[in-house]
């Protein structure tokens, strides 16, 4: 589900239904959270990316050696 998807989503009208008023606010609100969820996900993708590509790569000698040598 993307966020415009909320914004655009229509419900019929009937006498006895909920207040529209109240039905848009809380879509409204839906909408802005998904939205900043949506963001910090972006955000900790691209940290996290950033850690992976700055850790130093070891060759399998790296791996290999003894409490002694270390």
């Amino acid at each position: 589900m993307e966020c415009e998807d909320i914004i655009n989503k229509k419900f019929n009208r009937s006498f006895i239904g909920y207040d529209i008023g109240q039905v848009d606010a809380f879509l409204d609100e839906l909408y802005s959270e998904m939205q900043a969820l949506k963001a910090e996900l972006e955000m900790l993708r691209a940290a996290r990316q950033m850690n992976s590509d700055s850790k130093p790569k070891h060759g399998p000698e790296e791996n290999s050696k003894t409490a002694d040598e270390q």
